[in-house]
């Protein structure tokens, strides 16, 4: 058996009791699944030869049914195959045998008619676009989930950051407290005894350091004066800082 879909639609005499008669007659030819003709009037011919071959094949199986044509087991067993095969699969397989029996029909129309051939070539170039732009938004989609990601990241970073610095600022304003202010803050009663007894210790090394601070002494004001009677010097103290 040829290794490739065939269906053919012809009108000529297939009866030998009434040559006279014209039939028309759908052939197919389906790899790994068998050879199958349909006989039907003549007004099919013009009806279906030009129709795509899933379609083709689909008619003449309604005709029979329709009519109740009964033939030799033989031949009902070959076209019993072929329409199981194409028209009663499922689901994926459904699609995918339809799609090989259309492809092919397509091919067949691409070597007979030229302008056929043109629309079909338009068609393929159309499908590769469509798949490359689809190609495209998927990975458009996929950079715009990754730039979300990172601005997620960004933002958790910063936040983090933020705390970071928000604790580093109470560490160090923790830190600019008096020991007096600590202690007021002080929950604790042994911390914050403990704060109390630095507070009176730095209040007192405060007053120390004061008390034993010299005082800043300036140097005495000297005047000098001359007259008639003589040349006279006035000494004048300068004031300190503490007192007369």
């Amino acid at each position: 058996m040829s290794e490739s879909i065939i269906v053919r639609v012809t009108l000529g005499s297939y009866d030998v009791v009434h040559p006279a008669e014209k039939q028309t007659q759908v052939y197919a030819q389906i790899p790994d699944v068998g050879r199958a003709s349909w006989l039907l009037d003549a007004d099919s011919y013009a009806v279906l030869k030009d129709e795509p071959w899933p379609h083709v094949i689909d008619s003449a199986h309604e005709a029979y049914e329709r009519r109740g044509v009964v033939s030799d087991s033989a031949s009902a067993a070959a076209r019993k195959a072929i329409v199981d095969w194409l028209l009663l699969s499922e689901d994926a397989d459904y699609d995918a045998r339809y799609d090989a029996v259309q492809a092919a029909w397509e091919a067949d129309q691409a070597r007979r008619h030229p302008v056929a051939r043109k629309l079909l070539q338009d068609k393929e170039r159309l499908t590769a676009e469509l798949e490359q732009r689809t190609r495209d938004l998927a990975d458009t989609a996929a950079e715009r989930d990754s730039l979300r990601d990172q601005v997620a990241g960004l933002r958790a970073e910063r936040h983090a950051t933020n705390e970071a610095l928000s604790d580093s600022l109470q560490e160090l304003r923790a830190e600019r407290l008096s020991y007096a202010e600590r202690a007021a803050r002080e929950t604790h009663p042994g911390r914050r005894q403990a704060w109390q007894m630095l507070a009176r210790a730095e209040e007192t090394e405060q007053v120390y350091s004061a008390l034993t601070t010299p005082l800043p002494v300036s140097a005495p004001q000297v005047s000098v004066s001359a007259d008639e009677s003589g040349t006279t010097v006035t000494i004048t103290p300068s004031e300190t800082g503490g007192g007369s």
